[in-house]
């Protein structure tokens, strides 16, 4: 865990949202689900037929805390050419992302859950105070995912992760256990409001386990992968749960802003 937590939650702020569409209006359901989360007294402005090199401009008008992409998955466009405009959004946007497709179930106020990806990295280190805090400010539980693999595979422990997974593959699941219970810790200690937080670990993929993890989702909260913005890919966890999202996934940007 190399994030500054109480850094992360001393800046946090939630009080500006802005909706764009890449055709057209947003519809009036995904602006009306950016003002419950905002809240009284928030802000949500709307850019329709936002081209992505036009997005900077558009947030630092604003100064949005968040923005919310509606993402057409419509017969028209592939999933090939989704992918491409959220990958293009996610290269131009700083700040976090909720994406939201017309299938998603958009009830947050109506109870649910925060659920939040646990990996390692500088993703996963920005997105789990940024998910406490979203749960402190919506009135909701956290519930913390982690995964362990069904195979052997390099992890946080590199090459150790390897031998544990063929002398004991239980370990992997305890190792993991003991880091979502190390968050969940800190998690708590950085709110200023108590809140529910859960652990659960998954055996398996990444974007699996999640979407298996948020069948009682509001929100969902992943941090997001690339070594710099302007080469940042979809990386197969994120792809995945954008192919069976019925919740709102929120990608949150790495500290540093790489």
């Amino acid at each position: 865990m190399g994030a500054d937590v109480s850094r992360t939650c001393a800046d946090w702020s939630l009080r500006r949202a802005l909706v764009v569409a890449p055709h057209g209006e947003p519809s009036a359901e995904v602006t009306a689900w950016a003002s419950s989360v905002v809240g009284l007294g928030g802000e949500v402005r709307t850019l329709p037929d936002a081209e992505t090199p036009s997005l900077p401009t558009a947030i630092d008008d604003v100064d949005a805390d968040l923005v919310v992409v509606a993402v057409p998955f419509e017969p028209r466009w592939s999933r090939h050419a989704t992918a491409n405009w959220v990958r293009s959004v996610l290269q131009q946007v700083d700040r976090p992302i909720a994406i939201i497709g017309p299938l998603v179930r958009l009830s947050v106020r109506g109870g649910g859950t925060v659920v939040a990806g646990v990996g390692c990295g500088p993703g996963t280190d920005a997105a789990l105070p940024w998910a406490a805090r979203l749960a402190e400010h919506l009135g909701l539980d956290l519930a913390l995912v982690g995964t362990v693999p069904n195979h052997p595979a390099l992890g946080p422990d590199g090459l150790l992760d390897v031998i544990a997974f063929y002398l004991d593959r239980g370990v992997l699941a305890d190792w993991k256990a003991e880091d979502l219970e190390r968050w969940a810790g800190e998690l708590r200690a950085m709110t200023s409001t108590p809140i529910d937080i859960s652990q659960r670990v998954e055996r398996g993929a990444p974007g699996p386990g999640l979407v298996r993890a948020a069948v009682d989702a509001a929100i969902v909260v992943m941090g997001r992968h690339g070594f710099r913005r302007d080469h940042v890919a979809l990386h197969k966890p994120l792809r995945h749960v954008l192919d069976h999202a019925e919740w709102p996934v929120v990608v949150v940007p790495p500290e540093d802003g790489e």
